[in-house]
C-alpha cells in the first residue's frame, strides 16, 4: 500500500500545532505537563512509525533523557521533577526534531501544489467549469479532475503529477489550492 505524503505532511502539522499547548503547560507549571509531554511524544513516534520515517529513533533518543532520571544511580530527590525538568529542557530539540520532518515533507511536495495551482488557474480562467454556491470543494475538484485527466493539453501535466504523488493525495492538494470564488458562477 502506497503512503501519503500528503496526508503525512497534514498530520504532522497537527502535531506540531500541538505543541505550543505544551509550552503553555510548562509555562503555568502544570502538573500535567510530564504527561502531556509523554503523549505528545507517543503519538508523534507513532505517526513516524507508521509511516516508516527514521526520525523516529531521534524521537526516541530524545524520550529517553526525559525518562532517564529514573535510571541513574546517584539520584536522589522528587523522579517527577527532575523528568519535568528534562521535558522541559528538551522541548525545543523535539519541536525541532518533528519540524524538520515536516519542512522535508513541504519541500517535496512543494513543486506538486505549484502545477496543482497552475492547473487550476488554467481552468479557472477557461471558465470551462463553473461552481455553484450549493456544490461543494470536493465535487468542483473531481469535475476538474475529469476535465484535465481528458484534456490533450493538460494530460502531460497530469501524468507528471501521478509520477510523483497518487491520484488521491493529487485530489487532496487540489481541494487545499482550490480558490471557490474563482469558479463560482
Amino acid at each position: 500500500m502506497m503512503r501519503s505524503p500528503v496526508m503525512f505532511e497534514k498530520q504532522m502539522a497537527d502535531v506540531l500545532l500541538a505543541f505550543p499547548e505544551l509550552v503553555k503547560l510548562q509555562r503555568s507549571k502544570s502538573p500535567a505537563f510530564l504527561q502531556s509531554v509523554m503523549d505528545w511524544i507517543d503519538q508523534a513516534e507513532q505517526l513516524l512509525q507508521q509511516n516508516r520515517h527514521v526520525k523516529v529513533a531521534e524521537l526516541a533518543g530524545l524520550k529517553s533523557r526525559i525518562l532517564s532520571p529514573e535510571r541513574a544511580a546517584d539520584f536522589r530527590g522528587s523522579l517527577r521533577k527532575a523528568q519535568q525538568e528534562a521535558a522541559a529542557g528538551t522541548l525545543y530539540e523535539l519541536q525541532r526534531c518533528l519540524q524538520h520532518v515536516h519542512d522535508e515533507l513541504v519541500v517535496k511536495s512543494g513543486p506538486a501544489r505549484e502545477v496543482v495551482g497552475q492547473i487550476l488557474a488554467m481552468v479557472a480562467d477557461s471558465g470551462v467549469i463553473r461552481h455553484s454556491s450549493s456544490g461543494t470543494a470536493q465535487q468542483l475538484v473531481e469535475e476538474i479532475w475529469q476535465l484535465v485527466s481528458n484534456h490533450e493539453q493538460l494530460k502531460p501535466m497530469v501524468v507528471g503529477l501521478k509520477g510523483k504523488l497518487a491520484q488521491q493525495d493529487i485530489q487532496m492538494l487540489m481541494i487545499e489550492e482550490v480558490r471557490l470564488e474563482e469558479f463560482m458562477e
